[in-house]
């Protein structure tokens, strides 16, 4: 019976460092999901969500709420970041978690011929669930660090071809 105390406390020691760890301060610039960062000129940076369109030779963007124009010829660089995916991470590491917990823990039973009441099936389950918890915590977080970019050095490209790579992009998720 005494088996059974200790792997509980185990998993609500990982459901609060898993609570904890979510509930992290987050940036106020820090935008959720893709968005693109326009290098101008100047070496200023704006970092909207979207692109709204291009007008002869000014780009319109959102930026907060605020309707913002921008002359294509103050492009230095486009850059699209897709952040990546803290759900897809932490089902991945889920289920390596879970695999790595029940295989250990049918392992350790098997060598040491020793089982709780549920027996080695119960236990190898028992022991994937536990390992589950930090295995998705580790891929969340792998998850949503990840960052793939794709950059544009426009610099010294003209008014027309910057317009043409714009305009693909304009309102793009």
């Amino acid at each position: 019976m005494k088996k059974i105390h200790v792997p509980l406390v185990l998993i609500c020691i990982q459901l609060t460092i898993v609570t904890i760890l979510m509930n992290g301060d987050a940036s106020a610039q820090d935008i959720k999901g893709s968005y693109w960062r326009i290098k101008k000129k100047d070496a200023s940076v704006i970092i909207v969500k979207k692109m709204k369109f291009v007008r002869l030779d000014t780009l319109f963007l959102s930026v907060q709420d605020t309707n913002v124009k921008l002359p294509v010829d103050a492009v230095v660089s486009i850059t699209k970041v897709r952040k990546g995916k803290e759900v897809r991470g932490a089902a991945i590491g889920a289920a390596v978690g879970f695999g790595v917990g029940s295989s250990f823990t049918l392992f350790m039973d098997m060598s040491s011929g020793e089982h709780s009441y549920f027996g080695a099936g119960g236990d190898a389950l028992l022991g994937g669930l536990i390992f589950s918890i930090p295995g998705a915590l580790a891929g969340g977080i792998t998850g949503s660090l990840i960052k793939q970019e794709k950059e544009y050095d426009i610099e010294t490209w003209t008014t027309n071809e910057k317009i043409v790579l714009i305009t693909r992009y304009c309102e793009e998720d």
